[in-house]
């Protein structure tokens, strides 16, 4: 399987990405809300897999499944590392899922702000 890499920021038009609480109170096969760069850009992860880095706090190793919102069609999500600290990481997804995901990426409009004629 030919594997990309999809990043996750904390951008400010999105809601936060979880903190290391929430992941820690995370159910076995829990599902969490990751977000990308675009507002809008969600990713739908199903943690199976959870470990945190000792010398990291707020580091941790993911291993799951992704989808996008309103799909049911899982990828699997290996050895993607997530700092809950900073709300920023990288998954390592099926390169299939990445090109669909920066399809859904790329088709959300900018926001921009324009001025009102006076």
């Amino acid at each position: 399987m030919a594997t990309q890499s999809i990043d996750i920021v904390n951008n400010p038009a999105n809601p936060a990405n979880p903190g290391t609480d929430q992941l820690l109170d995370l159910p076995a096969g829990g599902t969490v809300e990751l977000y990308g760069e675009k507002p809008g850009a969600t990713l739908l992860v199903r943690v199976t897999g959870l470990k945190r880095e000792a010398e990291h706090g707020g580091q941790f190793l993911i291993e799951g499944f992704v989808r996008l919102p309103n799909e049911t069609e899982e990828a699997r999500v290996e050895s993607s590392f997530y700092n809950a600290a900073t709300g920023r990481g990288t998954l390592h997804v099926d390169a299939r899922f990445a090109e669909r995901y920066q399809a859904l990426a790329d088709a959300i409009a900018d926001v921009t702000h324009a001025t009102r004629p006076r």
